[in-house]
């Protein structure tokens, strides 16, 4: 039994079975088994081998280099993807046509570029392959058509040909052999009012079935009911969808019945034959709907058959996208617990292995960032090698956090291997029992994401993502590796993804075995990717796709394989106009009009279309009982409305008798789109009855308030955010917590830096999840092709090596415009530069160096001012670099109203005149803008203290009052700018600080009252920050805290006095 697929073939039988027809003696086949068959004896005389899809992949991809040394324009497509994938398809086409050389180098409409490219190509294909003692498909299908022509005999009694073969080049050859050998063509029902393409195999027997005229453009009035000839088609009102797709088989049929009546084939003695007949399909009806999306259009189906009364196993389910609709409908199915098979089983990508691939393959082509295997790590899909395969993916996903590699190949294993020395370190230093468990839970947790990093990277290259330069050329088969690799450690459990990991190692072993042709990076990737997208069974089964429908379960299929499990319900889904017909291409390598002159034998897009159109017409002709036509409306990924499928309108015109109706009037026929909430009966779950019980016509009764009562933990959620909206006073939710709290009185206990105190005074809100809750952002380098240093990496790097220089000047007594120092200067930028490399990966070396230039204009920028302010005050010593206080070995105390508080600083350097009193100097490596101005005054409404504390502490520490505290701008954007203050200014902080503090110590952490503070805090995501028009930032948290300052809530007072302080 000879068709398209062998599924068809296995559908054909199951049918059969259900209609109480029992059979031996058929074997489901396609043609290219069929031929392989047929033509091995002389293949096996011949001593020729038969290429695989792996082999004639391999070499082409030699044929294509050697065509492309001549130049020309296609020397730089060849090393694309994309056009390899297109020559091999160019080719597999030419050779199926039995297009010869000659004919094809002398193509009169051909380019000329193009047509020499591929007279090389398939010159030098045919010839590799002739002098390689090797054939290919079109070899095969010519030698089986050659040996049946031959009187080669055949060891099956019968040979059937299913409708819908192609009659094109060498299957067309084979296929008529065989009809010359006796084998007989089965036939399908007749289509009003249309022919079939001369290109397919097509016989048509019995009486039309009730939708063989819906696409042949015969209309017939409409009748009473009742009044229906026999088999005439009927046209019940309609309601929406789309559709399209291949395959005119006819499985179930009177037609087919009558085809097969008279071969003997089937076993009359068996017992099935004495069984009654099954029940007949439900009278034709066909109905058409529109839906908001595919999962309310599936959701709909699944309404429709609990309101009909039949059983699952008795509704097929057809699309002409099966990867989307089946992806949604395994959702659904799964969640509903609904039994359900699919035609061409799932996208490899739904399953876990399918998943971590895909994860890996993007890990490699963007160059190894460490975010990315921390997720898969995350997730739980990998597990470590033997023996660490016990340690849990969390920890192992914590561990490589800690260690901000960033991205980059060769930085995994050296910080890995420093990793696991330093905790190899603290175990053996650790001094109770307790304290060595715990440090090695963490040492073997290291070891174990070292083993699993070095097996998932011991295949590959090195690659610099973003440089533009060459990268190390690598072989599919290498890739392979580290991905059969990558299963071993993947913690598989159920039966799909059992299957999805045995036929992906299946895969990836011919990849190995075969696709060895060095390639850049990209190019391996998409190769490896075009062979894995695969699809798998779901369940588990063995065998080619498409697989057969299960008794009792839900069937989806696809346009080729629909209608054949000759299932009463049939519903047709997704037919908008981008899937159905949608749009087919010209192939830009064999154009319509090339195809044209080389051979009839090769398809153009008009007769892709003609077949296309053809084979729908074939679905809803062998289809019975009721049947649904449906579209969804929206399309949520591209976010765009979708229009319905002509084939839709043919279906509504049909069913009103009406052909001159457009698409206006199916819209206004189809109604409002059904959704997520069900219109009337047959709810597939308790959410569908509850949200059935609340919807009206109008919309919903108290919809919001009954699904607060209805769900606790919700209505909690949706309480604490409305208390975020502005106008409402502060609440626990905002920032109010009991200020006599353990956490609130150990963290007032705690020494004081100026940051915190800033940041109190900026927004107590962020106070309270950075030193109360001791929230801390993840610091995780970020990948940004262009940029390496953010402005903290590079505040810090300059800060280090201004310390240095500073230091060297003084103990060196260099002065710092000598030439000297400008030597001085280079080398400790570059150890600097060179240390930050380890620390945070750069982009590219070109990026780095780049930056490091910026680097070295800033120290020149410096080096500038530093004499400038000598000159300016010749008796300046630099006392203290880096002058820290408040260690654990030596407090420093402020008395501060009733308490005594804690500080704690590092100035970057502390100056003495000649008065012999301090100046205490902070840098800042940004530029001195609009929050340095004048009128932000000495506490910028106090988001300034750091003035205040490092004076403070460095007059504890030295013993000497200090006269000043400047803040330098020591780099070019800085401008050498210096902003001081003067102690007498300072004397008034001690207030301001005692009021912060009395407010902390109330417990009311409200959210600043200025946007401006969000810019940069490290917890806007918690407060829903987002970027608003020219780069002000977006803050709700920070509107409730304006109009809370505006309402006077008492709450807000401590923070208001704060605000005004320099106002009064």
């Amino acid at each position: 039994m000879v068709g398209r697929s062998a599924g068809a073939g296995r559908e054909l039988l199951r049918a059969l079975t259900r209609g109480g027809t029992s059979w031996s003696g058929f074997e489901p086949a396609t043609l290219r088994p069929l031929a392989l068959e047929l033509a091995l004896p002389g293949l096996v005389e011949e001593d020729l081998d038969v290429l695989d899809e792996f082999q004639e992949e391999a070499l082409l991809d030699e044929v294509m280099d050697a065509a492309a040394v001549r130049g020309g324009p296609f020397a730089e497509l060849v090393r694309g993807p994309g056009f390899r994938a297109g020559v091999r398809g160019a080719v597999a086409a030419l050779e199926l046509a039995g297009v010869r050389v000659e004919r094809l180098a002398a193509n009169p409409v051909m380019e000329t570029s193009k047509r020499d490219f591929l007279a090389r190509v398939l010159r030098r294909y045919r010839t590799r392959v002739r002098e390689e003692g090797r054939v290919g498909l079109a070899g095969i299908l010519g030698r089986a058509s050659h040996a049946l022509g031959d009187g080669a005999p055949l060891r099956w009694d019968r040979i059937l040909l299913l409708p819908g073969l192609s009659l094109r080049g060498a299957s067309g050859q084979l296929v008529r052999a065989l009809l010359a050998r006796g084998a007989h063509p089965l036939g399908s029902e007749p289509l009003v009012g249309r022919t079939s393409p001369p290109s397919l195999l097509w016989h048509s027997e019995g009486e039309a079935g009730p939708f063989s005229a819906v696409l042949g453009g015969a209309f017939r009035e409409e009748s009473p009911p009742g009044e229906h000839e026999a088999g005439a088609p009927t046209r019940p009102e309609a309601a929406a969808s789309e559709g399209g797709g291949p395959s005119p088989l006819s499985f179930g049929s009177d037609a087919f019945d009558e085809s097969l009546q008279d071969l003997p084939l089937f076993a009359a003695a068996d017992p099935l034959q004495q069984r009654p007949p099954p029940p007949p399909p439900p009278p034709p009806e066909l109905t058409l709907f529109a839906a908001g999306g595919a999962e309310a259009e599936l959701l709909e189906v699944l309404r429709r058959v609990l309101a009909s009364g039949f059983g699952w196993g008795d509704v097929e389910i057809v699309t002409p996208d099966p990867a989307a609709y089946g992806a949604v409908l395994q959702g659904l199915t799964e969640r509903l617990g609904i039994p359900a098979t699919f035609a061409v089983g799932l996208p490899v990508e739904r399953t876990l292995p399918g998943r971590a691939i895909a994860a890996y393959l993007d890990w490699l082509r963007e160059g190894f960032p460490a975010d990315g295997l921390r997720i898969l790590l995350a997730r739980g899909d990998l597990r470590a090698p033997r023996p660490w395969n016990e340690i849990s993916p969390g920890r192992l996903a914590r561990t490589l956090r800690g260690l901000r590699i960033g991205w980059g190949r060769g930085r995994y294993m050296p910080a890995l291997d420093r990793a696991v020395l330093r905790a190899r370190a603290r175990v053996e230093e650790a001094q109770d029992q307790e304290a060595r468990v715990r440090l090695d839970r963490e040492l073997q947790a290291t070891l174990g994401l070292r083993a699993l990093v070095h097996g998932l990277l011991d295949s590959l290259p090195e690659r610099s993502p973003g440089t533009g330069s060459a990268e190390t050329p690598i072989a599919p088969s290498r890739v392979a590796i580290g991905l059969r690799r990558l299963l071993d450690l993947l913690q598989v459990e159920g039966e799909v993804d059992e299957t999805a990991r045995d036929r992906l190692r299946r895969i990836l072993d011919r990849v190995e075995a075969h696709l060895q042709r060095p390639a850049p990076l990209g190019v391996a990737l998409a190769t490896l990717e075009d062979h894995l997208a695969i699809r798998v069974p779901a369940p588990r089964a063995e065998g080619r796709a498409p697989w057969v429908s299960d008794a009792g379960s839900l069937h989806l299929s696809d346009l080729e394989h629909g209608g054949l499990s000759g299932r009463p319900l049939t519903f047709i889904v997704g037919l908008d106009s981008g899937r159905f017909p949608g749009a087919p291409l010209q192939d830009p390598l064999l154009l319509d009009r090339e195809r044209r002159t080389l051979s009839a034998d090769l398809p153009t897009v008009s007769d892709r279309i003609e077949e296309s159109g053809f084979a729908f017409a074939a679905l809803l002709a062998r289809l019975r009982g009721r049947v649904s036509l449906s579209y969804s409306v929206w399309d949520a990924a591209s976010a765009r409305n979708l229009m319905p499928s002509p084939v839709l309108l043919r279906a509504f015109r049909w069913s009103r008798g009406d052909p001159g109706a457009g698409f206006e009037a199916l819209r206004e026929s189809l109604g409002q789109p059904v959704s997520r909430i069900p219109r009337q009966g047959g709810a597939v779950d308790a959410e569908d009855i509850w949200l059935g019980s609340l919807a009206s016509d109008q919309g919903f009764y108290a919809g919001a308030g009954s699904v607060r009562r209805a769900f606790p933990w919700l209505d909690r959620g949706r309480t604490a955010r409305d208390a975020w909206n502005p106008g409402e006073p502060p609440s626990h939710f905002t920032g109010l917590v009991d200020g006599r709290s353990e956490a609130v009185q150990r963290t007032l206990d705690s020494p004081f830096s100026p940051t915190r105190l800033e940041a109190l005074g900026s927004c107590p809100l962020r106070f309270f999840l950075g030193s109360v809750l001791r929230l801390r952002a993840p610091e995780d380098p970020e990948y940004l092709p262009d940029r390496w240093l953010d402005p903290r990496d590079r505040g810090s790097l300059l800060h280090r090596v201004y310390e240095l220089l500073v230091q060297a000047a003084r103990d060196e007594a260099l002065a710092p415009d000598s030439p000297e120092m400008a030597s001085r200067a280079d080398e400790i930028l570059t150890r600097a530069v060179s240390e930050f490399t380890g620390r945070v990966p750069p982009p590219s070396m070109a990026v780095r160096d780049r930056e490091a230039e910026d680097l070295r204009t800033d120290v020149e920028c410096f080096l500038v001012h530093l004499a400038s302010t000598a000159a300016q005050e010749p008796d300046r010593q630099w006392t203290a670099l880096e002058a820290g206080f408040g260690s654990d070995d030596e407090e420093v105390l402020l008395d501060v109203g009733e308490l005594a508080i804690k500080l704690r600083g590092r100035p970057d350097r502390v100056d003495r005149v000649g008065s012999g009193e301090l100046v205490v100097v902070d840098y800042k490596t940004g530029r001195a803008g609009s929050l340095w101005t004048t009128a932000t005054g000495t506490w910028r409404e106090g988001r300034r203290l750091q003035h205040l504390i490092y004076s403070r502490g460095a007059a504890h520490v030295l013993g000497a009052s200090v006269q000043r505290v400047e803040y330098h701008f020591p780099t070019r954007k800085g401008e050498g700018r210096v902003i001081g203050f003067r102690s007498e200014e300072l004397q008034e902080g001690v207030d301001l600080l005692a009021t912060l503090l009395d407010g902390a110590r109330s417990g009311a952490f409200v959210p600043t009252d200025d946007a401006g503070d969000c810019r940069y805090c490290d917890f806007g995501p918690i407060c829903r920050v987002r970027p608003g028009r020219y780069d002000d930032p977006r803050s709700p948290a920070a509107d409730f805290g304006k109009a809370a300052m505006e309402a006077e809530f008492p709450e807000m007072a401590w923070l208001a006095r704060v605000r005004a302080w320099e106002k009064k």
